[in-house]
């Protein structure tokens, strides 16, 4: 159905309601018509005091576009709806894009008087028992760090992709959480997690909530990802230093040397003694042993077969695979450069891997496909296997043994990845269903893409993480001067997710993720300058506002309404729940903020800055003791952020022109 049709629906049904008075909420008398009481945020809560005055300002010719937060947690809660104007929920990453695509449909059917409002706001997430794919193996997310290569799924194409991990959520979470449980995957996450899915007739991925999938009788999941690669012919061996006038190699085969490997880390070891440097490949099997042979003969390699092995002498090649293979079977692996290569240098590695330390069964009664594999005792070769797997369109299972050998069960044909919540499979119980949960969750953040691989009881599947409110998204479309007029609520955290520090909470604040210690009290990075990077994008009009100066916030939404084109207004929200203040003192702590300096009035009217209430840079010391998240900080910090404050206003300030 076309948006402007369920828009027009929406607005004939709120033009029927009437305005009414209510009581004074600290901010003086408001009209409650087109945001109405009876949501469930907490007491005092500045962002649902900021919606009113929002959607009162700027009347009932709007359609809002929220992001996944607290607004549209408790705001919007099927059937129910705190909304009397056109509203539309959307995804963290997608709330911009979604704006965008809203303000040209209107414009193409003629609408130039409707405005778009886009309101983001605040910060999903996995429980301990699960592991991440890395660039180095599988990780207990707990263990993941800034920095850490992810892999990852481009949402466009499927193509798996490595990605840095930028920003790391954990916090403490009591609730039902979201649990899907099949053969083939197995995941436990908090219900506002982002689920990757396919749809089944354009075969394009998209995400969904984890707490939508218990309303759908069916889902399809993506479980066989894509791969480029890269074809390289020859394989360099690195020279050493020898002794001896033994024959020294220069270059191998690619396809030879890729399937040496794979022998070598599944059979072989390294032998050093008195007599020489030895590598031998166990191999019991006399048609294995013969192609072994054969291969290190065409490899121009001086082998020799044994009882049960086949060996060669090689101080080069012995160096070269104790450093970079192992030299034992339980620290074997494969270096980043063969699990980089293309799919048929890969599906020859995975043969070799199977054939040295797997099994291959064909098919027979009952089952379609052949049973597939791969044993061993090495977490490094374990992860370097699922990889291939993953890398080749397969996908696994993972047994761990109690002595220490894991079992990994290949399906290179599979059926398709489906979640059931409305069918029952065994003990009565469907596919996704939810279960209480009661303890640390967390997430990587990177920079897009927002899908990981995950392994959770044995089952590697694709998941989502956590993303910084979409911004890219942001950027993209005031790049593009979209008409839509773009506002986000400054709680200074995540707050919806459980207080997590984010790229806008202030120097020293303790949060869920920035928590105070012996040596480190709270963030110690300070606020990013959103404002400042709104501006830079040449649109029309950047401001900053506060609940703490209604009259200009209200003089800035209007501005902002009657501009074309994209318009930013960031507005101060403060979280009681969060910030840990007396819910009575939301309007205090933002009249606070501004005398101290902590929040800056200014706007950006076609490129043209105008300063607005100066700050008397006074009452830090108040503002600070009414929030339990600064109980910590000392006469030094304070100070410290003294001289931030006044350096950022003498820094705008500079920037005037006459």
């Amino acid at each position: 159905m076309d948006i402007l049709i369920i828009s027009d629906l929406m607005k004939s049904k709120s033009k029927k309601i009437e305005k009414t008075k209510v009581a004074k909420d600290g901010a003086g008398t408001v009209e409650e018509g087109l945001f109405v009481s009876g949501h469930s945020a907490c007491a005092g809560c500045g962002p649902a005091i900021l919606m009113r005055q929002i959607v009162n300002t700027l009347g009932q010719d709007i359609i809002v576009v929220n992001a996944t937060g607290c607004m549209e947690i408790v705001s919007s809660k099927y059937p129910e709806s705190a909304w009397n104007v056109p509203y539309i929920h959307s995804l963290f990453e997608n709330g911009p894009a979604v704006a965008s695509g809203v303000a040209r449909n209107l414009r193409a059917n003629g609408n130039s008087h409707t405005r778009v409002v886009y309101i983001g706001g605040d910060g999903a997430c996995y429980t301990p028992d699960t592991k991440v794919l890395t660039s180095e193996g599988f990780k207990w997310i707990s263990e993941i760090k800034v920095g850490d290569l992810i892999w990852s799924v481009k949402p466009d194409t499927q193509e798996l992709e490595l990605q840095p991990v930028t920003k790391l959520h954990n916090y403490f979470y009591e609730g039902n959480a979201i649990r899907a449980k099949t053969r083939y995957i197995d995941f436990l996450v908090t219900p506002d997690h982002s689920i990757p899915i396919i749809s089944r007739k354009s075969k394009k991925m998209s995400t969904i909530k984890a707490r939508d999938l218990l309303k759908r009788y069916k889902t399809l999941l993506l479980r066989s990802f894509k791969w480029q690669g890269k074809k390289v012919n020859k394989f360099v061996l690195p020279v050493v230093e020898k002794r001896t006038s033994q024959k020294e190699f220069k270059e191998f085969n690619m396809r030879d040397w890729i399937q040496f490997i794979g022998w070598y880390v599944t059979e072989g070891c390294c032998y050093h003694s008195n007599s020489g440097y030895l590598i031998r490949i166990y191999q019991s099997n006399k048609e294995n042993r013969k192609k072994i042979l054969e291969l290190m003969k065409r490899m121009s390699l001086p082998a020799f077969e044994c009882n049960r092995s086949v060996d060669v002498q090689s101080k080069q090649l012995f160096m070269y695979l104790k450093n970079n293979c192992g030299d034992y079977f339980y620290n074997k692996r494969l270096p980043r450069e063969y699990l980089d290569l293309n799919q048929e240098y890969l599906n020859l590695l995975f043969n070799t891997l199977i054939a040295g330390d797997g099994s291959r069964q064909s098919p027979r009664k009952g089952r379609r496909m052949d049973k597939i594999c791969f044993v061993s005792k090495s977490p490094y070769l374990i992860s370097n296997f699922v990889e291939i797997c993953l890398k080749l369109g397969s996908n696994c299972n993972i047994a761990h043994q109690k002595d220490g050998t894991v079992i990994v069960g290949v399906q290179r044909k599979h059926v398709k990845n489906e979640l059931y919540s409305t069918r029952t499979f065994g003990k009565d119980k469907p596919q996704v269903f939810e279960e209480y949960y009661s303890g640390p969750v967390y997430c990587p953040e990177l920079p897009k893409n927002h899908t990981i691989v995950i392994e959770r009881n044995g089952k590697v599947s694709l998941n989502g993480n956590s993303y910084d409110i979409g911004f890219g998204a942001l950027s993209g479309a005031l790049e593009r001067n979209e008409d839509v007029i773009f506002i986000i609520y400054d709680t200074e955290c995540y707050s919806n997710t459980g207080v997590q520090r984010s790229s806008a909470t202030p120097k020293f604040a303790n949060t869920t993720t920035s928590p105070v210690g012996s040596k480190l009290h709270g963030k110690q990075e300070a606020r990013k300058h959103i404002g400042l990077i709104a501006a830079a994008h040449n649109i029309a009009y950047v401001a900053t506002a506060s609940v703490g100066n209604l009259p200009d916030l209200k003089r800035k939404l209007q501005k902002a309404k009657e501009t074309r084109g994209a318009s930013v207004i960031i507005i101060y929200a403060s979280c009681t729940f969060g910030w840990k203040f007396d819910t009575n003192l939301t309007i205090k702590m933002a009249r606070l903020a501004l005398q101290s300096g902590m929040w800056k009035l200014y706007e950006f009217d076609h490129g043209k800055l105008i300063m607005g209430q100066e700050p008397t840079f006074e009452s830090l010391e108040e503002y600070f003791k009414l929030q339990r998240r600064y109980k910590h900080i000392q006469p030094a910090e304070i100070e410290i952020i003294k001289k931030d404050i006044k350096a950022d206003w003498e820094f705008l300030k500079a920037m005037v022109r006459d």
